[in-house]
C-alpha cells in the first residue's frame, strides 16, 4: 500500500510550487501556503517513500527553510508525516490496517455528530450542505467529488458544535482522502442517495434519523472499500 511513482524530488515539488504560487493572493501566510501545497501532495500520494529534506523543499518552492520547517512540523502534528532524526521527514505509510482503523473510527465518531448537527442546524447551513452535495453527482464520481463529499462530512461535524470532535473528524477525513490514491482502480463510493437521506434528517431536525442515516452510509462506504481491496 505504499505510494509509488513520484518521490521527493522535482515532479511532486513542481506541482506543489504551482499550488503555492496560485494561492499567493489569498492572504495566507507563506507557512500556510507551503503547508497546504505539501498537504495536497501527501493526500494525493504524489510523494513517495524517500525522506523529505527541508533544504530541498525550500529550494523547489523558492522560499527559506523556516516556513518549510513550520509546515512540516504542523503536518507531523497532524500525523501525516513522521520525523526522522537527522534525516528529514517521511510521509506516514498507510496500509490495510490503517484504512480499516480510519473507517471504524469514522463509524464511531460521525453518527453522533450528525445527530448534534440536526439539533443545531440553521436554514443557511442546511442550504450549504445541499449546495455541497450538488457537486457530487457524477457516475462514477471523480476524485475531486470525493474530496467535496469529505468536505461535506467535515461541515456537518462543524455544525455539531464540538470543536474537539471536529478536529478528530478532520484528521480522519484527511486519511480517508488518501485511500483511493493508495489503491489505484478502487471504486469510489459516495452514496449520493444516502447523503440525501442524511441531509433530509438534518433539515427536519431529526437527530435520531440523522445518526441512523450517517451510520448506514458509513457502513456502506466501508463495505464497498473493503470489497474493492479484496477483503470481503
Amino acid at each position: 500500500m505504499q505510494p509509488t511513482g513520484a518521490v521527493s524530488g522535482v515532479e511532486p515539488m513542481n506541482h506543489a510550487h504551482t499550488a503555492l504560487s496560485d494561492s499567493a493572493s489569498t492572504g495566507r501566510s507563506l507557512t500556510d501556503r507551503v503547508y497546504l501545497a505539501l498537504k495536497e501532495d501527501i493526500l494525493a500520494a504524489r510523494l513517495g517513500s524517500e525522506p523529505m529534506v527541508e533544504a530541498a523543499i525550500a529550494k523547489e518552492y523558492g522560499v527559506s527553510k523556516t516556513p518549510v520547517r513550520e509546515a512540516l512540523r504542523q503536518l507531523a502534528y497532524e500525523g501525516l508525516v513522521i520525523v526522522l532524526p537527522r534525516k528529514g521527514y517521511l510521509v506516514r505509510p498507510m496500509g490495510i490496517s490503517d484504512i480499516v482503523e480510519v473507517m471504524d473510527l469514522r463509524r464511531i465518531v460521525e453518527p453522533p455528530l450528525a445527530a448534534a448537527a440536526a439539533r443545531n442546524r440553521s436554514l443557511a447551513q442546511v442550504e450549504q450542505i445541499a449546495r455541497m452535495l450538488e457537486q457530487t453527482v457524477s457516475t462514477p464520481p471523480s476524485l475531486e467529488e470525493l474530496l467535496q463529499s469529505l468536505r461535506t462530512h467535515e461541515f456537518i461535524a462543524e455544525i455539531a458544535g464540538n470543536s474537539r470532535a471536529t478536529t478528530v473528524v478532520r484528521a480522519l477525513l484527511d486519511e480517508a482522502a488518501r485511500i483511493p490514491w493508495l489503491a489505484p482502480g478502487l471504486r469510489i463510493y459516495l452514496g449520493e442517495g444516502e447523503h440525501s437521506e442524511i441531509l433530509a434528517a438534518i433539515a427536519r431536525g431529526d437527530a435520531d434519523g440523522a445518526e441512523r442515516e450517517m451510520a448506514a452510509h458509513l457502513e456502506a462506504v466501508q463495505a464497498s472499500t473493503l470489497a474493492g481491496l479484496g477483503l470481503r
